[in-house]
C-alpha cells in the first residue's frame, strides 16, 4: 500500500540517496531528492513536502541548519535527522527544533520503517488513537474498536478513554479523573470508584490500555 503523501531525501552521498529513493518510492506517492542543504530548502519551499529525511552532514547547509530555517516558518513539517552523531549537544538540539526523530547511521531498515509508518499514522489519522494489541479509539466518534469490531462502553467508560487519549503523554491525577467522569459529584471512595472503571473496561479487552502510575494517577497506553 502506497501513502498518498510527499517525502524529501536530502544526502549528499549519491549511493544512500539512491538506496533510499527506491525504498520510499514503495511508500510514498512523490519522493523528492536533494544532494544538499541548499537544494533541500528549494524544493521544501516550492513542494511543501509532508515529510523531510536530513543528513545532518551536508554540504551548504547542515542538517541542523536546515531544520532551524524552516522551523523559523513551519513548526509542523515531519522531519527526521540522519547523523553519525551520538554527542549529547545534537541531541538537545534536536529536541529544540522538534524533530520526530534523531536516528544515528547506519539505519536498521526495519525500525527505520517502523519509524515512518507511526509519522504516517500521526499524519493521516489524526483521530485515531493506537493502543496495545491492535485497539483503535477514535476521538471523532468515541469509539474503540479492534479490527474494526466495535467494543461496546458504558457512558463512563467512553468519558474515561476520551479525557485520556485527549493529551496522550499526559498523567491524569485521579482528582482530576473523577471530577470529570462524575462532574463533580462528591465520591465516598474515588479511588476505588476510578479503579473499579478501568478494571470493568480491562475485562472487555484482552489486555490493559489504560496505565496506573504510582502516586501519579493514570495515562493511556499507545502503541
Amino acid at each position: 500500500m502506497k501513502y498518498n503523501l510527499s517525502i524529501l531525501i536530502a544526502d549528499d552521498e549519491s549511493g544512500i540517496r539512491d538506496a533510499m529513493y527506491t525504498m520510499m518510492s514503495i511508500k510514498f506517492d512523490t519522493v523528492y531528492l536533494a544532494k544538499d542543504g541548499e537544494e533541500a530548502f528549494a524544493i521544501y519551499k516550492e513542494k511543501k513536502p509532508d515529510i523531510l529525511i536530513l543528513d545532518n552532514l551536508m554540504p551548504k547547509l547542515t542538517g541542523l541548519e536546515l531544520t532551524k530555517k524552516i522551523r523559523q516558518i513551519d513548526s509542523t513539517t515531519k522531519i527526521i535527522m540522519l547523523t553519525a552523531h551520538t554527542d549529547e549537544i545534537y541531541l538537545l538540539d534536536s529536541i529544540k527544533l522538534l524533530l520526530s526523530d534523531y536516528v544515528i547511521k547506519p539505519l536498521n531498515s526495519i525500525n527505520f520503517s517502523k519509524l515512518l509508518d507511526s509519522i504516517v499514522k500521526e499524519l493521516t489519522n489524526k483521530d485515531k488513537i493506537y493502543l496495545n494489541d491492535d485497539y483503535v479509539w477514535d476521538k471523532s466518534c468515541s469509539s474503540l474498536t479492534k479490527y474494526n469490531n466495535i467494543i461496546k462502553l458504558t457512558q463512563n467508560e467512553a468519558k474515561l478513554l476520551g479525557m485520556l487519549s485527549s493529551k496522550c503523554t499526559d498523567t491524569f491525577n485521579m482528582d482530576y479523573v473523577a471530577n470529570y467522569i462524575w462532574d463533580d459529584k462528591i465520591l465516598s471512595n474515588h479511588t476505588n470508584s476510578i479503579r473499579n472503571l478501568i478494571n470493568k473496561l480491562h475485562q472487555k479487552l484482552t489486555c490493559e490500555i489504560i496505565e496506573s502510575i504510582y502516586g501519579e494517577g493514570y495515562k493511556i497506553i499507545e502503541k
